[in-house]
């Protein structure tokens, strides 16, 4: 099977107006930020895992998509662009990983997330990307927890969030 390609890079127009809007319209409500990864189907919040993850998260947390190139897609948002972005391509590509870590920074110091309660279940190469940011914004990973996890250990890892976050 062949990989799908890049559809669109950070700086296409369509995803720096996307990213743009998704800054100056989304605010957090009160409950615990958890950011969680982007899917191959689209939209994401359709895909079999990511249905799991809202119907577990739905009452008690506001989940934010990290999304390569979208950068940040809040759960309620679903008109963002049809794109395609396999992981592997943020590092093969010049600068693009420089690009995410600077948009998310500014969307989370936007946003003033480090006085939140936020949280990730998060796979590595997400969880470098979120973790580089946050430091980038704020200067140290305070208030910011949460677990990496592997394909394997995902939803052992979402029902020990799940304990900590909704009961």
């Amino acid at each position: 099977m062949k990989s799908p390609q890049v559809t669109h890079h950070f700086d296409s127009p369509v995803v720096l107006e996307f990213t743009e809007s998704v800054i100056e319209s989304w605010y957090p409500g009160e409950r615990p930020i958890l950011f969680v990864p982007c899917a191959k189907s689209k939209p994401i919040q359709n895909s079999k895992s990511h249905k799991q993850l809202f119907h577990r998260f739905q009452d008690c947390c506001e989940m934010l998509i990290i999304s390569e190139p979208m950068t940040v897609i809040p759960y309620s948002f679903f008109d963002y662009p049809p794109y395609e972005y396999p992981p592997s391509a943020l590092w093969r590509i010049k600068g693009e990983a420089e690009k995410f870590k600077r948009r998310l920074a500014r969307f989370i110091q936007r946003k003033r997330l480090n006085e939140r309660c936020c949280r990730f279940l998060l796979p590595q190469h997400h969880l470098l990307i979120l973790w580089a940011s946050w430091e980038r914004a704020f200067g140290n990973v305070e208030n910011l927890d949460g677990y990496g996890y592997t394909y394997a250990t995902r939803w052992f890892f979402a029902e020990k969030l799940i304990q900590e976050l909704c009961d």
